[in-house]
């Protein structure tokens, strides 16, 4: 029996992503941070993923067959393994430990309801299109916070020393998040169905290039940094033939990319400076101690563990 989600729950669905990726993140007000739903904008983005969750699930149940791959199983040990290990190891908060296995069984769920929907491949790429839009939109929220723009202040969070945290409130979120957003960019440009963009799209593309690259460098994050080079060498090893199939919008991108490098240089140093300071002094001999401390744990409890976080 061939498998049909309806077409007026799989429209819903879609529309369900979009909220998920382009209006739940901004929802911001004032906070003094922290984890899970002290962050505002996690409230929104969690209420709009259980929705699209519920909705999926709800009519998925109604089908003849669900929809899984080999990989999808693989993911499911890590939850299985982290619940397992907090019933045989001592969990010291409890709520903490609860509500981290709802957000990884969530992530799984989310994933399996993905695959539910049958997208086809003209649908997955516009939904791609979506995350560039949200990758355009989180960059401007971190260049605003570059130039302390305290209007918008009570719409995103503004703090008091100019780093582009994002609305993500950290500074390793917000650049890891458009990395992805940039990846999916060249991935997009390598698609055949590229070829049918406007000029609008193309400079889009260039423009959220621009600004993710020098919002990304502004952090210091050596893990955005790290990520956005080994990110370009890879998607340019792997789709190397096809991007060069859009010679215009890819000098335009390595112009803008070279632009954004320089106007946040500093950023780049002071990530510089953290990697030398691994090294030095103090912060060589903390670091030491917490690699013996980590070997001993280990060989404590090489099998049980200590539990999540």
């Amino acid at each position: 029996m061939v498998r049909v989600m309806n077409k007026k729950v799989l429209i819903l669905s879609i529309a369900l992503l979009s909220l998920l990726f382009i209006i739940a993140p901004f929802h911001s007000q004032a906070n003094i941070g922290g984890l899970g739903l002290n962050l505002p904008f996690n409230i929104t983005v969690w209420l709009s993923a259980i929705l699209f969750i519920s909705v999926v699930i709800i009519a998925s149940a109604r089908l003849p067959t669900l929809i899984y791959s080999r990989s999808l199983l693989y993911c499911l040990i890590f939850p299985i393994v982290v619940i397992i290990a907090g019933f045989v190891s001592e969990v010291p908060q409890a709520t903490v430990w609860f509500f981290r296995q709802l957000y990884i069984l969530g992530g799984f769920l989310f994933l399996f309801s993905l695959l539910q929907l049958r997208l086809s491949v003209k649908q997955i790429d516009q939904l791609l299109y979506v995350l560039v839009l949200s990758t355009f939109l989180h960059s401007l929220v971190g260049v605003a916070q570059l130039f302390n723009l305290t209007e918008l202040r009570g719409w995103i969070p503004i703090g008091n020393k100019q780093l582009p945290i994002g609305i993500f409130q950290q500074v390793n979120v917000q650049a890891t998040y458009l990395v992805t957003g940039l990846g999916i960019i060249l991935y997009l440009i390598s698609r055949p169905s590229f070829n049918a963009s406007k000029i609008v799209t193309k400079s889009l593309f260039i423009l959220t290039f621009g600004l993710a690259v020098y919002v990304i460098v502004s952090t210091g994050s050596r893990i955005g940094i790290l990520s956005l080079i080994l990110m370009t060498l890879l998607m340019l090893l792997s789709r190397k033939k096809y991007l060069l199939r859009h010679k215009k919008i890819m000098l335009g991108i390595v112009l803008v990319s070279i632009f954004s490098v320089i106007a946040g240089q500093s950023g780049f140093l002071r990530a510089l400076d953290k990697t030398e300071k691994m090294t030095e002094g103090e912060y060589s001999s903390a670091r030491l101690t917490m690699y013996a401390i980590a070997e001993d744990l280990i060989r404590n409890k090489p099998l049980l563990g200590y539990n999540s976080g």
